[in-house]
């Protein structure tokens, strides 16, 4: 072969490299936007999420009222924790998080309710043995 066919095999190859990048670059790009679809579609249905529960809050602080800023600490407290189940999960799913949420606690109440009973029968023995007296 000669030099000027060397160049352009070599020409020709660069071409083809080219080409190929090109085409696995556009075929990225496709999957990107159509992440990106998706992830505008989630953050839509999220926000959406979002509106309901203020709207809900709205109604239940109209029944039950509390201090604005008693709320957003107990928001930023479930906030915090759901964060926490997400990421202990695994999971993104704002449902499973809340759920998963929501059975913590329930946990925590019942375990808070059951020390309680415990202390309130406690006290009631130690009166009664002080009634005795």
């Amino acid at each position: 072969m000669t030099l000027a066919q060397d160049r352009f095999t070599e020409l020709e190859t660069r071409i083809l490299q080219t080409v190929d990048l090109v085409r696995t670059t556009r075929q990225e790009k496709q999957l990107a936007e159509k992440e990106l679809a998706a992830a505008r579609v989630r953050i839509a249905r999220l926000e959406d999420e979002i509106e309901q529960l203020w709207r809900e809050r709205e109604l239940v602080k109209n029944k039950a009222p509390l201090e604005e800023d008693k709320v957003r600490e107990l928001a930023g407290e479930i906030d915090k924790l759901m964060r926490e189940v997400s990421e202990a999960a695994n999971t993104a799913d704002s449902l499973k998080v809340a759920i998963l949420t929501a059975l913590h606690f329930a946990h925590e109440y019942r375990e808070l309710r059951h020390k309680c009973d415990e202390k309130t029968a406690e006290w009631s023995r130690a009166l009664e043995e002080v009634l005795k007296k």
